[in-house]
């Protein structure tokens, strides 16, 4: 005779044994767009980022990071500083809202790690982006 067992209860009884542990859930990515060369924030990029600060002083998380990008059109030096410029808009923003300066981490990565792969030379909106997570 065979007894089936709850899948939580198999998965407590792994854990409080020193089996696997569960894995700790993905953070939240927060995603700002911005308009081709540009780095100002956008209405829609406020109030994104209105919901990052409220979210962080929720929560247990005790910093914010924060990735610039840019898409594939022009130099990469000049989408570095474009990637950087945007990365750095959001980190004004959020402290402009209170949080601390010491709680922001930021990167940025021009051209690199699109989220939409295009070719060389072709403008795409999802690629000019930050992307805020907050880090525990």
């Amino acid at each position: 005779m065979r007894i089936a067992l709850p899948a939580a209860f198999l998965l407590a009884l792994c854990c409080s044994l020193g089996g696997a542990r569960a894995a700790a859930p993905a953070p939240e990515v927060y995603l700002v767009f911005f308009p081709f060369n540009g780095a100002a924030i956008t209405p829609v990029g406020a109030k994104v980022l209105d919901k990052v600060a409220a979210d962080f002083r929720r929560s247990k998380s005790s910093a914010i990071g924060i990735r610039g990008y840019s898409d594939l059109v022009g130099p990469d030096a000049y989408n570095l500083k474009l990637s950087q410029a945007r990365a750095n808009a959001v980190k004004n923003y959020l402290i402009a809202r209170g949080i601390k300066p010491g709680a922001l981490r930021t990167e940025w990565f021009g051209k690199r790690n699109p989220r939409i792969a295009t070719a060389d030379g072709v403008r795409n909106d999802q690629n000019r982006r930050s992307e805020i997570v907050l880090r525990r």
